[in-house]
């Protein structure tokens, strides 16, 4: 089968501009594990396609971001599916959201509201369902860090497994 060489940067734009959330377009990474994640945030039944997480050491004690890839995967036929994805930060007390985005009701996260103050539904059913920068984790010790925003920085730049979080 023959690729059309225009698709390639027109989904990356798209994955760059924040307009949807390919979750699968660049091959997951898919090694890390975020129980506490999941077990918060992501209701029962709904599957989990993908987990990941990358540790860092605070004063605190080792905290993790991870990142899970949720829910129904759709429109795998052109090659990439897309799927819901949600950011977060364990540390030893509890889990907060960073980002998080999904695609119907059924895949809304446990608990929005109150790791999303502030959190409006859209007026418009088409709208992104979204929470990022009114998430509880923004104001996490983690994202202070150096360490944090060094890895952060090279995630976008190198379309790592966690460039979606940002």
């Amino acid at each position: 089968m023959r690729r059309n060489p225009i698709q390639a940067p027109v989904a990356h734009f798209l994955l760059l501009s924040g307009a949807i959330l390919l979750a699968a377009c660049d091959p997951p990474r898919c090694q890390g594990s975020a129980p506490r994640t999941i077990e918060k945030f992501v209701s029962p039944g709904v599957p989990v396609s993908c987990e990941d997480n990358e540790p860092f050491e605070l004063d605190s004690g080792i905290v993790n971001f991870t990142s899970i890839r949720y829910g129904e995967l759709m429109n795998c036929d052109e090659g990439s599916c897309l799927s819901s994805r949600l950011c977060a930060i364990e540390d030893v007390e509890d889990v907060f959201l960073y980002k998080v985005r999904w695609f119907n009701q059924d895949e809304r996260p446990v608990g929005l509201l109150e790791a999303c103050p502030g959190y409006q539904e859209p007026a418009n059913e088409l709208d992104t369902l979204e929470c990022g920068e009114l998430a509880n984790g923004r104001e996490h010790p983690l994202t202070q860090s150096s360490k944090f925003k060094e890895f952060r920085k090279n995630q976008l730049s190198n379309v790592g497994p966690f460039h979606l979080c940002y």
